[in-house]
């Protein structure tokens, strides 16, 4: 092939460093320098690619990355299990046992845990507490009263008429904080916890009996020590014998008959009536019109007046049919309210 395209273009004329060497002809390349490779000829491939008159090479797999001799160490023998401290097995996690909580839930209170709870309660707020404290107060203060108003100290009824009296009305604020321990766990169902932790409820009322009774027999203990110094001093600013002292098991009879009559009358209308506003309406508006009408009425009211067997130990005049029929009446009535309490709802 000829033309002008057929030949490389020619050499810059002149020295230089793009001029052709000096022993290079004119017009044409040097010839090869001893010991230099030959010439390529043809067309020069791309950086970074073969030449053209090689074949491509067979595209090779990417070489793995290089590991770590531990690491390569560690995949070609068989993975080992890791020694480890296993913990310790619950019992609590395994299928078909009792968790923690319901183990404890599931044990037996003690009573006397129980007779504390509802000690408690009967103390819980600082309303109850006033009430605790101020009932003493009400009570020994109309004893004083009626020591002081009395005309006559000569005979031993004489003497017990001013307990007979407060047994009657001073015992109104003690009474209340009873009722409102009975009656106000059911008003503001509070009992639910209670029966949810103990469902038996009898041991519930076996529990806040041994209060009621712990109480009964601390008021008995403080009436007893503290009710003859005062008929003493009565008797002596009056120039009368004290005649109390010569029969002091009477005095405790009378006192602990009195107070558990006072507190069982009490305790029906809480049973029977589960409010506490309810059940000190009642029981407010209902001992003092009985004590009222039983002096008026003394054989007609005494079979319903519930300290009338008290009565009876006192004065001569009292007959024990009336205070036998009271003493049933009200217990007939407990009996009911604790039957009733037994079946009510606490929901």
């Amino acid at each position: 092939m000829t033309g002008p395209y057929a030949q490389p273009p020619a050499p810059m004329n002149g020295p230089g460093p793009m001029g052709p060497p000096p022993h290079a002809p004119p017009g044409g390349y040097a010839p090869p320098m001893p010991g230099s490779p030959p010439p390529q000829t043809g067309p020069q491939p791309f950086p970074g690619q073969p030449h053209p008159s090689q074949p491509f090479p067979a595209v090779q797999p990417q070489l793995a990355q290089q590991q770590p001799p531990q690491q390569q160490l560690a995949q070609q023998q068989p993975a080992q299990p890791f020694p480890s401290q296993q913990p310790p097995p619950n019992p609590a996690a395994q299928p078909g046992s009792t968790p923690e909580w319901g183990v404890r839930a599931g044990r037996r209170i003690g009573f006397g845990t129980m007779v504390l709870v509802e000690l408690r309660k009967l103390t819980g707020t600082r309303s109850d507490r006033l009430v605790l404290a101020l009932a003493p107060v009400l009570f020994f203060g109309l004893v004083v009263a009626g020591a002081l108003l009395s005309e006559r100290m000569a005979s031993a009824y004489d003497q017990m008429y001013p307990f007979y009296l407060s047994a009657q009305i001073g015992v109104l604020l003690f009474h209340a904080a009873l009722i409102k321990l009975v009656a106000g766990e059911w008003q503001y169902k509070s009992v639910q916890t209670t029966l949810l932790v103990q469902p038996s409820r009898l041991r519930y009322l076996l529990a806040q009996g041994s209060v009621l009774g712990l109480v009964w027999l601390i008021a008995s203990l403080v009436t007893i020590v503290g009710y003859p110094p005062i008929i003493d001093a009565s008797t002596e600013a009056n120039h009368y014998s004290y005649l109390l002292g010569h029969r002091l098991g009477w005095v405790v009879l009378v006192v602990v008959v009195a107070l558990a009559l006072g507190m069982l009358a009490s305790l029906s209308i809480a049973l029977l009536i589960p409010n506490t506003v309810g059940a000190l309406v009642v029981y407010f508006l209902l001992m003092p019109a009985l004590a009222m009408a039983h002096g008026i009425f003394p054989d007609l009211i005494g079979f319903i007046a519930p300290l009338e067997l008290a009565r009876y130990l006192i004065s001569p005049d009292a007959d024990l049919v009336p205070g036998i029929a009271s003493g049933l009446l009200w217990t007939t009535l407990f009996v009911v309210g604790v039957m009733k309490l037994t079946k009510r709802d606490a929901g």
